[in-house]
């Protein structure tokens, strides 16, 4: 892409990536062709907030990002609610087993609730990095953590985690940049 074609598209879908990966995202897409951007699924993140806030307690925003294994958590907590709920209205009485099921119950819907609770507030910052990750897939490049924050100096190396990776040990064994 040349620059007028990647600030076009980073100005237009710039809401659906963070602040902090901006840069870096003009940098890999210089040698990216344009229509490998345009086969590219983006799930805009307010739509996932939506789907997490109505939706959410059954999961659907879980697997809406490929999430299957925390979408089916959350999907059985609350069918075991209902569940446990139909068995007390059941039973109608005070057994021991009536009391067990709502004990159960009660935990039950303790855990969707913060679960539900969490994917809510989160689901923004998660809902951009799947587009990144799906970006980056998308068009071949392969370092799987992108820096937030390049480092330029020669002098420092960075890993794949972003962080320096430059340790020297001195004879006393402690560690010094």
């Amino acid at each position: 892409m040349n620059k007028n074609e990647r600030s076009l598209f980073l100005q237009i879908n710039r809401n659906l990536f963070r602040q902090e990966d901006i840069p870096v995202l003009n940098e890999i897409l210089e040698d990216v062709d344009v229509s490998v951007m345009s086969r590219v699924n983006f799930i805009k993140p307010t739509t996932l907030l939506l789907v997490s806030i109505f939706l959410g307690k059954f999961g659907a925003d879980r697997f809406m990002l490929g999430d299957r294994k925390y979408g089916m958590v959350k999907l059985s907590l609350i069918l075991l609610y209902y569940l446990l709920l139909s068995a007390i209205i059941a039973a109608d009485d005070n057994s021991a087993l009536s009391i067990f099921f709502s004990m159960t119950m009660v935990l039950s819907a303790i855990g969707t609730f913060l679960f539900w609770i969490y994917d809510v507030f989160t689901s923004l910052r998660r809902t951009k990095t799947r587009n990144l990750n799906t970006l980056t897939q998308a068009i071949g490049y392969t370092d799987a953590a992108l820096p937030t924050e390049p480092d330029k100096s020669p002098e420092r190396s960075y890993g794949t985690n972003g962080y320096n990776n430059n340790y020297n040990t001195s004879s006393e064994g402690s560690y010094q940049r």
